[in-house]
């Protein structure tokens, strides 16, 4: 940067009289460094149910059977549940995920992947007025492309940080399944992973869970019970009352479908689709419950002495 100009040129172009300079003329002054924030779309998660759709997708204007961004669809909603300027989340209902390993039990809840946000723009007369109001719509934004058979929900697209930083936690979980696939088997980073413990677990978004490899996963021969070296972290950034959506944000080895969570042993508390209906939850559990081999007895009661307790009962 020039130190010294000429005076034709006008004062507020007077880099000089804004930066600092060393004795060689070279400016030292500070600028603004660009920020830019790690973080990726949230494009898939778990869920207990089926998503509760307001409308569905029945064709794209072009004719084809996806739509990108600020390209024109139409959608049928349900009687009285649409109205013009309103915005939807677009999203596929994979159905529920299915278990790759015999040590992965219960139900898995359903996967559902994010396609879009897509606004009402103007009604339309319908050939079929029975079945829903016609829509024409327009695509708003997308990280999948909005297809035809898509459902629209409440919500929006969500982002989500790559980050290691955050509260640890060591809740003890599996890995499930994962976004793309509802047979999903291998993750690398940035990956999106489903875990069967959530909020009941004490699972809370933003925390940082270590992953353990599962050795009956790799060799169902064995003779490993269990593995305290992590191969990688991941971020929790949704949850259930029963499962969570996590990313993995780091890992140095190959982090597989039924690999665990947290420290110590995995207990099995498998759900049915009967309990999610029923409202039943897992019990809250801290780690050193789990981990803690001794009977609980009531140390409030009164005793004599300690002959009085039966610590095998």
């Amino acid at each position: 940067m020039v130190k010294h100009l000429p005076p034709s040129l006008p004062e507020w172009q007077d880099q000089a009289a804004r930066y600092g300079y060393d004795k060689t003329g070279i400016s030292y002054g500070k600028r603004k460094i660009l920020e830019v924030k790690d973080q990726t779309p949230l494009v898939s998660y778990i869920s207990e149910t089926e998503p509760n759709a307001h409308g569905t997708v029945t064709e794209v204007e072009t004719g084809h059977g996806i739509a990108s961004s600020y390209q024109y669809i139409y959608v049928s909603m349900k009687r009285g549940q649409g109205e013009i300027g309103q915005t939807y989340l677009a999203v596929a209902n994979r159905g529920e995920i299915q278990s790759v390993h015999s040590s992965i039990t219960g139900f898995l809840g359903y996967a559902v992947d994010v396609q879009g946000e897509v606004q009402l723009v103007e009604r339309v007369e319908g050939r079929n007025e029975e079945s829903g109001e016609m829509y024409r719509a327009l695509v708003l934004n997308i990280v999948n492309p909005v297809a035809v058979g898509s459902q629209l929900i409440d919500g929006k697209i969500e982002n989500v940080q790559v980050t290691e930083s955050g509260e640890r936690s060591q809740v003890v979980a599996q890995i499930i399944g994962g976004s793309f696939f509802n047979r999903r088997q291998v993750y690398g980073n940035e990956s999106i992973a489903y875990i069967n413990r959530g909020e009941d677990a004490g699972l809370k978004f933003g925390q940082i869970l270590p992953i353990r490899a599962n050795r009956i996963v790799r060799n169902p021969d064995t003779a490993v019970k269990g593995n305290v070296r992590p191969i990688g972290w991941m971020r929790v950034i949704k949850t259930t009352p029963h499962f969570a959506t996590c990313l993995i944000i780091r890992v140095w080895s190959d982090v597989l479908t039924g690999d665990l969570t947290g420290s110590g042993s995995f207990v099995d508390k498998s759900i049915g689709q009967s309990d999610i209906d029923q409202g039943v939850g897992l019990p809250a559990k801290s780690l050193n419950e789990e981990l803690d081999e001794k009977d609980d007895f009531d140390q409030s009661a009164p005793t004599k002495d300690d002959s009085d307790l039966n610590l095998d009962e």
